[in-house]
């Protein structure tokens, strides 16, 4: 399909490309070959549709500048995307980007998609809602005044409504939540202004944390599209955990690394998740909030007997495959969240889920749910004394811990790399000059922040393949390699792995697998001991092979380990 470039009026801090033929060339099936909108050039072929985003290309027929797609507002960016600063960028031949649908934009995308979100791609592992505040009357009192500014005309009502009800004789079972912790958070502001030096004070941290955390998390995404829907929601008392909640999770994946977005329900014909994810332009990975009311606060006694079958109704709700917010098209996370947990709750909701999901896999049920992420919203205090023990201030700050369980049954290609958190090194940005060598013109410079790797980046295969596990899983083994062409400590599990490739095995292992070819002989390759360097083969350190199917793949050793793997090879 063809289409014409937008009309752009001005060369001012964009990111123009001058290609002498093409600019970049791909394979997209089915692809957008972009043309110049005055002489009907090609300019970019067979590329995906929204591949490139606030880049321009000047026609080299008709000099005619033209606009590629802008970013949406609200519109994610995959967390490993390529950034093109502003500059004029002289292409001497057409940068190929056949099998490479990663996505490339200029800096005006980033910095939107960041403003949005609040990333900062800051490092930190789990980076909170807010940072740590003093614990006293003044900041307790400007945290309400938030709270009360986001319910706006609506606070009023709600406060009146709330105050009737304590006074009647049947007061209602469950309060307005974020009117009680404005009420909550004034009594316990004027509690601190009155308290005596050396009085012992007595706060429900639990609820300070509510209030923070909600207030924070508001404040963070006020930029984002979709802001004005998530304030409104507050004012309904079943959606404010849930509100809350998926912001949380929201700004957890973002914060590591992922490209994150968030799900308009305003019109929505059919149940819809809450979240989505971009791993690849090509691929969509969806996640469903959900807040059960019987996991909030469980105390010290932990969740309740029942906690499986509630958890099983839930996961089956989120993630059927008829009726459920998660379309089985694409692979999916349900992520239940909770306040206060503790250690012991979030424990066993570990604990219940992973029953929960062996129940699913052994039925062969849910194919597309490649996992469940457990969270909880709490905090932490930081006390600071002085050399005689006596307080000087205590610092408050929300917190989010989390557990990640797999689904044993997930049949999609995506995979969640539980890696440290660690930034990427930020590379050298191509210098913009009116003309850069043909050998150096395709070499687009990655996004230092957008590709940080977090706790939990999801991708089609994790950026580290260390010490990972893969069962009944399709591996491209080149793509699982990447540029280093190096997987280390790997178990491959009843996968199929394809090629074309040459894999040099070295301390790994292959058992009761099919080697796909012909005979033996066809695929193990001998190398001589003498030959110390072999360049273009991927190397497999300190594997294990398990019941795998091999495709189109070669294996090469020196000759005692090409021995030790006829024996325990079946041959196919």
């Amino acid at each position: 399909m063809r289409k014409a470039l937008s009309r752009a009026k001005s060369e001012h801090d964009r990111t123009i490309f001058m290609p002498v033929t093409v600019a970049f060339e791909g394979d997209a099936d089915p692809g957008i070959s972009w043309v110049c909108h005055k002489c009907g050039r090609i300019l970019l072929s067979a590329v995906w549709e929204r591949q490139f985003l606030d880049l321009y290309v000047k026609c080299p027929t008709c000099q005619t500048l033209g606009a590629l797609p802008h970013r949406i507002p609200g519109e994610p960016l995959p967390g490993r995307s390529l950034l093109a600063p502003p500059g004029r960028y002289m292409l001497g031949t057409p940068v190929d980007v056949r099998g490479k649908p990663v996505l490339m934009a200029g800096q005006s995308a980033f910095n939107a998609y960041k403003r949005e979100t609040g990333a900062d791609y800051s490092g930190q592992a789990q980076a909170p809602p807010a940072g740590k505040q003093d614990l006293d009357s003044r900041m307790l009192r400007a945290i309400g005044r938030q709270a009360i500014r986001l319910l706006g005309r609506h606070y009023r009502a709600l406060a009146d409504l709330d105050q009737r009800g304590q006074k009647s004789k049947t007061p209602p079972l469950r309060r307005h939540r974020l009117i009680e912790l404005i009420r909550y958070s004034e009594a316990a502001a004027n509690m601190l202004a009155k308290q005596a030096p050396g009085e012992p004070l007595t706060l429900d941290g639990d609820a300070l944390s509510e209030l923070v955390t909600t207030v924070s998390l508001l404040a963070r995404w006020r930029h984002h599209p979709l802001w004005s829907s998530l304030r409104d929601s507050l004012v309904s008392p079943d959606e404010v955990p849930h509100t809350v909640m998926t912001l949380g999770i929201a700004s957890m994946l973002v914060d590591a690394g992922n490209g994150v977005g968030l799900v308009d329900h305003v019109g929505a014909q059919q149940r819809v998740p809450d979240l989505w994810l971009v791993p690849r332009i090509i691929e969509r990975l969806e996640i469903e909030v959900k807040t059960p009311v019987a996991l909030q606060a469980p105390g010290q006694e932990g969740l309740k007997a029942d906690v499986i079958e509630r958890l099983s109704a839930l996961i089956d709700a989120a993630a059927g495959t008829k009726r459920g917010q998660l379309n089985p098209e694409h692979s999916g996370i349900v992520a239940i969240g909770s306040y206060h947990l503790g250690q012991t709750g979030l424990d066993q909701l570990e604990n219940a889920v992973r029953k929960v999901l062996d129940r699913q896999a052994r039925a062969k049920r849910k194919g597309h749910l490649i996992a469940v992420v457990a969270f909880e919203a709490t905090y932490q205090l930081t006390t600071m004394v002085d050399e005689s023990g006596v307080v000087i201030s205590t610092g408050f700050s929300p917190a989010m811990h989390h557990r990640l369980v797999m689904h044993p049954a997930y049949a999609g290609t995506l995979s969640i790399d539980q890696s440290p958190w660690q930034m990427w090194p930020s590379p050298t940005a191509p210098t913009p000059q009116d003309r850069v060598p043909a050998s150096a013109s395709n070499r687009p410079v990655e996004a230092p922040n957008p590709v940080s790797v977090g706790s939990h980046r999801v991708d089609r295969y994790a950026h580290r393949v260390e010490g990972l596990t893969y069962e009944d899983r399709v591996i491209r083994v080149a793509e699982l390699a990447g540029e280093k062409g190096v997987i280390e400590n790997a178990r491959f599990v009843g996968c199929d792995i394809k090629g074309p490739a040459v894999i040099i095995v070295r301390d790994s292992t292959l058992s009761n697998s099919n080697l796909g070819g012909p005979s033996a002989d066809a695929v193990l390759w001998e190398i001589s001991p003498a030959r110390t360097v072999v360049v273009g083969a991927i190397l497999a350190q300190g594997c294990v092979f398990d019941r795998c199917t091999f495709m189109n793949i070669g294996f090469a050793g020196p000759p005692e380990l090409i021995a030790k793997m006829r024996e325990g090879i079946k041959g196919s």
